[in-house]
């Protein structure tokens, strides 16, 4: 009996090793031919694997990947990577919705990594593009990740990386950057107007995940209403109902 519990294991390990290996997601025969195992075997554990939310299986075209379970493990790049690409139907959707540029961004040190875009017509030029990097701090995706880290790590990454002025809006001193950081971990959204560009204005709110603190940053790019109209509170919601719906999906594997 515990010979079979052992080699079950090592088979439902070599399993995930292939799922995080992969970069992109794979039927149930590549991943039964890559582990060398009878397809109903792998099937078999592959099910049981999916029940403990170590594996995800897309609902559309019965394709696996590793689930959020397996990420709980250890933040990697792959996770990123993963999150980015079933976001991607969820963030076009988004930006055809609200008529808006939108983005994920993951934080870099000081600096926003642009993971992806999406934009609300083919002929619509996003003011960014996926795998640019941009200071962290005049930008709402950028301020919306730093405002989740510990104000120590936040200090550390600006002591060696002062925060610069692109326009007169830009918060360049630590410590007015420190108190906006503040007011963002309060309302859960970050705002930019004109402290890139002047021409640009955004909003982002976090990507909810399993890890203990967010990864990516969600945010849209248009000019910002009043915080206290009822277009602001209607964008927020547009955008946190995407990432509820990109959380459903990757957990329980279902569409809205």
């Amino acid at each position: 009996m515990a010979q079979y519990t052992n080699t079950s294991l090592e088979r439902g390990m070599s399993i995930l090793n292939t799922l995080g290996d992969a970069e992109e997601p794979m039927t149930l025969t590549a991943v039964a031919a890559r582990v060398d195992l009878a397809r109903s075997t792998c099937f078999r554990l592959m099910a049981v694997l999916q029940d403990l939310g170590f594996i995800l299986k897309n609902p559309q075209d019965g394709t696996y990947s590793l689930g959020f379970n397996a990420y709980r493990l250890g933040q990697t790049s792959h996770a990123v990577d993963a999150i980015v690409r079933d976001a991607q139907p969820f963030l076009r959707k988004l930006a055809q919705d609200t008529g808006l540029p939108s983005y994920l961004g993951a934080l870099e040190g000081p600096q926003l990594l642009i993971c992806d875009v999406a934009s609300p017509e083919v002929n619509t030029k996003a003011p960014v593009s996926a795998r640019m990097r941009i200071d962290a701090h005049a930008v709402a995706a950028g301020k919306m990740l730093l405002a989740t880290r510990p104000e120590e790590e936040v200090a550390a990454y600006f002591a060696t990386h002062p925060p610069r002025r692109y326009t007169s809006k830009t918060l360049n001193a630590y410590d007015r950057l420190r108190q906006e950081l503040g007011a963002i971990s309060a309302s859960g959204y970050a705002i930019e107007r004109g402290e890139m560009r002047e021409d640009i204005e955004a909003i982002s709110v976090p990507v909810i995940s399993s890890f203990e603190r967010p990864i990516l940053a969600l945010a849209t790019i248009g000019k910002v209403p009043n915080e206290r109209t009822a277009k602001f509170r209607n964008r927020i919601a547009n955008m946190n109902a995407a990432i509820n719906e990109l959380y459903e999906f990757r957990v329980f594997g279902r569409r809205a």
